[in-house]
Order: C-alpha cells, then structure tokens, then sequence
C-alpha cells in the first residue's frame, strides 16, 4: 500500500472518528427497521409491489418480492431542544429483479412512445424504481422552561391531540406527511391546558374537489383548544377550527403592488365539551357543536368529478350544529 492510499485510509478514518464524536456530543440515536414484502398472487400481475392503486400509470400487481428500510433519527441538542427525522425507502417498483433499478427503457428517447413505467420496465429513468429514498417525519420540539409555554414542535405532526370531530388525528399511513407549528400550554398545576396550532393544508384530497386549488403554499388551517379539570370528577373544555383555501385573484394584473387573493373555501368550527366521571363505573360526556363553511362558485365547482362523483367537503354555503 503507498504512502498517497495510506494517508487516503487515515483520512476516512479521521472523519469517521470525528463524526461519531460529534453524534456522541450532541446525543444523536440512529435506530432502525426493515420490511419485506413478498407477493405470490393469481392475478399473475407485477406492475407494483402492492396490488392496488389509483395514481394514473402507477400500475399494480399481485407478484413480487420489495424491501424498504426505515432510519429513525433523534438528537437531544439540550434539555430544551429535541430533533426527530425519519429516512424511509419506498416501495413503488423497487422489485428484487431489477438488481438495484440499473437498466431499463427511456421513455424520454422513444419515438413514438411505448406508454407509462410498470413493472419497473423503466428501471433506472422511473424514480418509483431506482429505490430512492423519502425524507419524512422530520421536527423540532422546544421546551424552553417558559411558564406560559411547555411546548414548541416545528414540523411533522399526527395532530392527535385535538378533538377527531374538529381536527382528528391523520391515518397512519399519513402520520408524518402533515407539518405545521404546534404550541401547547399549562397552569394552575395543569389544570389548564390549551393547545394552538397552524397546520399546512394538503393539496390533495382535503378540500372541494379533492384539492385545496393552484396556490396551495399558503393554505392552511387555525386550530385552538383548552381544557380545564377542575377535579378528577369534572372537566369542561372548547375547540376552534378555521380552514383557509385562497387563490390568487386572475383579476389583479397588477404585479408591482404584489397580487390580490380571494377565497376558495373556507370552514369555521366551535365547539364545547364536558366530562363528568363520579366513579369508576359511570363516566358522563356531551359536546355540542357550531360549523359554518362557503366556497367560491367559479372555483369549487358543486358538480364535483371525483372518484366516486363526491367531495370531502360540500361545494355552496351550509351551517349546521351537532
């Protein structure tokens, strides 16, 4: 071995050396799974590593073998300030045959086209098949030691501690991909409690039409809550919930002065709660509640064009109570 491919090894391992030292310092834990899923199915269909889907030209199949890793990521920078990120591979059509997804057609020098990617025929030139890698999950929670905060969280979120009528906890298959800001409180010995948050409305799926519209950066959606428990028999409570879906105005052409916007859909719900648990075999709850929501004829069309000709949300103007 020369001198050039020694100093090449001793420099790798200084690195390494270092990196682990800077992992140790600022706590940094790296944990981790695998999973394997194998597909032996009648259809004789390998479109996908799973056997249903309605993405267009996503394909499906009922045949093959796919592995996904996950890395779990944690950082205690201080007793304050906490990181957490996940690395997740996807399944897609990351099949055991395509060897790592090398190979395979371009679509983009075919003449004429010979149609989508499936089956991972594309290999390497089909992102759903060069096993590429998703960033999810990712978050900071602050814990400054404030007496009028517990709590700061920037980032991911399942939004699970707010009242699932207002805003429920998302699916399991969607716990990282919401991110908003997420603020939360206490007093008088935690007898009062409340919780503040603004979370990024998704463009797909969460508004008229299964959409929130073209400028869905700043959508989004208000949320706010408090509890008080005055004693372990008794507790009362009340939720807020706004939901914002703008557009920019196509009126305003006006670019010097920045660009009007207007309301594509917005949503309003209030609501009141109380406990009342006397012992350990009666245990009373009501809740009461108030939405009022409108969209914009010209960009919430009410005859809608969805999957099953429905919408997540009605199209006009309603109020209702519950």
């Amino acid at each position: 071995m020369n001198r050039k491919r020694i100093g090449g090894v001793l420099l790798a391992l200084a690195v390494a050396t270092a990196g682990a030292a800077t992992a140790q310092q600022n706590g940094l834990v790296i944990g981790g799974t695998t999973y394997t899923k194998w597909l032996w199915g009648n259809q004789r269909v390998n479109g996908s590593v799973y056997n249903f889907t309605t993405v267009p030209g996503e394909g499906y199949g009922d045949n093959g073998q796919g592995s996904e890793v996950e890395l779990l990521l944690s950082a205690r920078l201080s007793k304050e300030v906490e990181v957490k990120g996940r690395l997740h591979s996807r399944f897609n059509q990351n099949f055991w045959t395509n060897f790592g997804g090398f190979g395979g057609r371009n679509p983009a020098l075919e003449d004429p086209p010979a149609g989508g990617c499936t089956g991972g025929d594309c290999g390497e030139f089909d992102p759903r098949s060069n096993q590429y890698v998703k960033l999810r999950g990712v978050s900071v929670t602050l814990t400054p030691g404030y007496k009028w905060i517990d709590s700061a969280t920037i980032g991911a979120n399942d939004f699970g501690q707010f009242d699932p009528f207002v805003i429920g906890r998302l699916r399991y298959i969607d716990r990282d991909n919401a991110s908003g800001l997420l603020f939360q409180g206490s007093g008088a010995g935690r007898k009062f409690t409340w919780d503040a948050t603004r979370i990024s409305l998704p463009r797909l799926f969460a508004g008229p039409n299964f959409t929130t519209g073209q400028f869905h950066a700043a959508d989004a959606a208000y949320g706010f809550q408090t509890k008080f428990t005055p004693s372990s028999k008794f507790d009362f409570g009340f939720i807020a919930n706004y939901n914002n879906d703008i557009e920019v105005d196509a009126t305003d052409r006006n670019l010097d002065n920045g660009r009007d916007i207007r309301t594509r859909f917005r949503d309003t719900v209030i609501g009141g709660k109380f406990g009342f648990h006397p012992s350990s075999k009666i245990d009373v709850a009501g809740a009461i509640y108030h939405s009022s929501s409108a969209s914009a004829d010209d960009l919430a069309p009410a005859s809608f064009f969805g999957l099953s000709g429905f919408s997540p949300v009605p199209a006009g103007k309603h109020d209702d109570e519950s």
